[in-house]
């Protein structure tokens, strides 16, 4: 089985790689993990999440516009293209979409892109999960260090059983998430 697994850009990455697998009639992902991912790179739109974020001392409202900046040579593109703001795919890719899960964090800038990503994939009647973490920010799964968030051993023991899921080995955890 392919399962793709990106967080933040790499799971916008991974959308874009699923919509031209499934554009160009290829191999399609068996699933998909989406860590918080990057899903709508229009920069003049608000959200409440990313409101909440403003002042957010590891991914701040100003720094996502930043990040759009660096990442794109015209910025307009943003508001036409799905491989750059994947929320804009139209419903026909949609509904060829394999299983998803998707981890966010409560305090994340993109945890309302998150929600209308999970939306759109129901409303298709998708096989979608979304997991939220109370109070953790964006990049949680990468504080697991000294110094870091204890939390975030934990949100990466469940994030291995939703991959042993997708790959079908249903793997039971006696996380409260999951």
């Amino acid at each position: 089985k392919i399962i793709l697994i990106g967080e933040s850009a790499g799971g916008n990455l991974i959308l874009g790689i699923t919509f031209l697998a499934i554009r160009s009639k290829k191999r399609v992902p068996d699933g998909l993990l989406l860590a918080y991912p990057a899903l709508d790179a229009r920069i003049e739109k608000y959200t409440p999440s990313h409101l909440k974020a403003i002042d957010d001392g590891l991914v701040a409202y100003s720094y996502l516009k930043l990040f759009v900046h660096a990442y794109l040579h015209d910025i307009e593109i943003a508001k036409v293209d799905p491989l750059v703001s994947p929320l804009l795919a139209p419903n026909e890719i949609f509904s060829e979409f394999p299983p998803v899960k998707i981890v966010v964090g409560s305090n994340d800038p993109l945890y309302d892109d998150c929600w209308r990503l999970m939306d759109k994939l129901r409303k298709l009647k998708k096989n979608v999960e979304l997991v939220v973490y109370e109070h953790m920010p964006h990049g949680f799964l990468l504080n697991n260090i000294p110094g870091g968030m204890k939390e975030s051993a934990q949100c990466i023991q469940d994030t291995a059983v939703l991959i042993q899921n997708l790959l079908d080995l249903k793997v039971k955890s006696n996380s409260p998430h999951l």
